[in-house]
């Protein structure tokens, strides 16, 4: 029961996120801050997601430091914003947050939003950590 509320909280946070960066899709690495490479966390694929077949569910670990993050899809030295999808982390307990993209994507990370210039921390619901 904890997995599917984890999954739940995760594809209301996506879902609400989804509209927020308008031109977030457009922005790639090269408009990100120097070393973001460093800072960038890799999400773990846990596949198709139960509640929509048509996305998939990525798993952030549990060591991730608290913070705001966005999520990028990284080809190397190279990665875009996926389509203003953020969450937060408040504390580093071992709790899992699922994120509900749509499929294709092949290498999801979490990276702080501090990473990404003119992109404000702003308040909104956290997860459950």
């Amino acid at each position: 029961m904890k997995f599917l509320g984890s999954l739940t909280l995760a594809a209301a946070l996506a879902g609400g996120a989804t509209g927020a960066l308008a031109a977030a899709d457009l922005v790639g690495s090269d408009a990100f801050a120097p070393d973001w490479q460093a800072h960038a966390r890799a999400l773990i694929n846990r596949g198709p997601s139960p509640l929509d077949l048509s996305k998939s569910s990525w798993m952030v670990p549990g060591i991730t430091p608290p913070g705001h993050y966005v999520l990028i899809e990284r080809h190397g030295d190279q990665a875009r914003l996926i389509d203003g999808y953020r969450f937060q982390v408040l504390s580093a307990r071992n709790s899992e947050i699922h994120m509900i993209v749509p499929t294709g994507y092949a290498s999801v990370e979490a990276l702080p939003v501090e990473d990404v210039p003119g992109l404000a921390v702003r308040p909104g619901p956290a997860d459950s950590r």
